[in-house]
């Protein structure tokens, strides 16, 4: 059954009032707001599936489309089984009660979210569950820049990289999500060398900031992979993910990176990588990667950190990096060393390659650095640890931004004091 229905148009009568949907109950009510992109008023567009579960009709879609510059999409319960595209529009959807209830359903075929049109930060997508897409859970390509806030990416799969996100070129910003269980590569049966569990980015300059990343699959960088551009990836929590027994970064993998990228205060911890040479964090052909204030715990990876040939090598400051085995490995092919100062690297053994050297002097240390409790995945610093107060504020050498609060929101500086890692004591 079908039904006409209508959008009440704005003042600007930009569009017709009538649009022909299957099974909808779509509404909107006019909403007076100040939006950038828009004169002075813009339109909210409600979204239901009313009595339904599922709704498989397309209506999430028909309303992007009815909208303009400045709209609202306002999503209610329900599971919401199509595909969709914001065309470019800078309109913001979001769900009227989260993404635990609220979500849009792939079906296991193609990709569930699509910006490749241009979008800007003002294209929100805010609130979902992003699920059963077989070509990433949400695409982002074509310089498309949009803001993807606190959704819940999960149970998508891509064969060749960005199984829950994949960034193409532009300046998203991603922001407070929980990306999760998404696979790709070999353990879908995939040939080659695959990158990006949960989020891939190809290069961009985009903002990857508070979120968590955890149980997803990729033959590397299971949790964040990066390949060129000057990405910021700062305070999130990356853990738990796999690299399927290949020999990639189980945690995060960084090639081919410009100056500009920055990795600050995140806990890369307690991912899973059994091959010959899996690592948690590995740089490769990098530029100048400034890498300050995190935490990184090797369990099963043979080295916690490896860093391989570059011309532009990066520095390592205030962190913990706690190896297990080798923590970490400087390979013999870059013509300028990386630069390590202020950092606990603890280990089994001893850091190999040029790193044994390098972590001698610059203020660093090789203690166990005693955390809270580590078998509990609780990585914050005991009183007594001594990584407490040794890192610095500032380094003339190698410039880095101090955050102004720690992982768990605390102030980042204590009586004048700054400690390695993510965590502030």
């Amino acid at each position: 059954m079908s039904r006409l229905i209508e959008f009440a148009p704005n003042r600007d009568s930009r569009r017709g009032a009538k649009l022909l949907v299957g099974v909808v109950t779509v509404s909107a009510v006019a909403l007076a707001a100040h939006v950038p992109a828009r004169a002075a008023t813009s339109t909210t567009y409600s979204v239901t599936c009313g009595t339904e579960v599922v709704c498989s009709d397309g209506r999430l879609q028909a309303a992007i489309a009815a909208s303009s510059n400045g709209d609202i999409v306002l999503v209610y319960p329900g599971i919401y089984r199509e595909h969709i595209n914001f065309d470019g529009r800078l309109i913001r959807v979001k769900s009227a009660d989260g993404p635990t209830v609220t979500a849009i359903d792939g079906a296991g075929t193609s990709t569930v979210v699509t910006f490749d049109t241009g979008e800007s930060r003002l294209s929100i997508l805010q609130g979902f569950t992003v699920e059963g897409g077989s070509a990433s859970g949400i695409l982002i390509e074509g310089g498309a820049s949009p803001t993807i806030r606190a959704n819940i990416v999960t149970n998508n799969s891509n064969c060749f990289g960005g199984a829950g996100i994949s960034v193409t070129t532009g300046a998203p910003l991603i922001t407070a999500d929980t990306i999760s269980a998404n696979v790709g590569g070999h353990a879908l049966g995939c040939g080659g060398y695959l990158a990006g569990g949960g989020i891939d980015v190809f290069y961009s300059t985009a903002t990857i900031t508070g979120n968590r990343i955890t149980d997803n699959t990729m033959d590397a960088g299971s949790g964040i992979a990066v390949d060129g551009g000057a990405v910021t990836i700062a305070n999130n929590v990356i853990e738990d993910n796999s690299n399927d027994g290949q020999s990639g970064a189980s945690g995060l993998e960084l090639f081919n990176s410009g100056a500009g990228t920055s990795v600050v205060q995140n806990l890369i911890a307690n991912n899973n990588g059994t091959g010959a040479f899996s690592s948690v964090v590995r740089f490769a052909t990098l530029g100048a990667v400034s890498f300050t204030d995190n935490t990184v715990v090797s369990t099963t990876e043979s080295y916690a950190v490896w860093i391989d040939g570059s011309s532009a090598p990066p520095s390592l400051i205030n962190n913990i990096i706690d190896g297990g085995t080798t923590p970490l490995e400087c390979a013999a092919t870059y013509s300028v060393d990386p630069y390590i100062s202020h950092d606990d690297v603890y280990g089994t053994t001893a850091p190999t390659g040029a790193c044994a050297q390098l972590v001698l002097g610059h203020s660093n240390i090789r203690v166990a650095p005693r955390f809270v409790n580590a078998s509990a995945l609780i990585y914050r610093e005991q009183t007594s640890s001594p990584t407490v107060d040794a890192g610095e504020f500032a380094d003339a050498e190698h410039p880095f931004v101090l955050p102004y609060t720690d992982l768990a929101g605390k102030p980042r500086i204590n009586e004048n004091r700054v400690d390695m890692g993510a965590y502030q004591r």
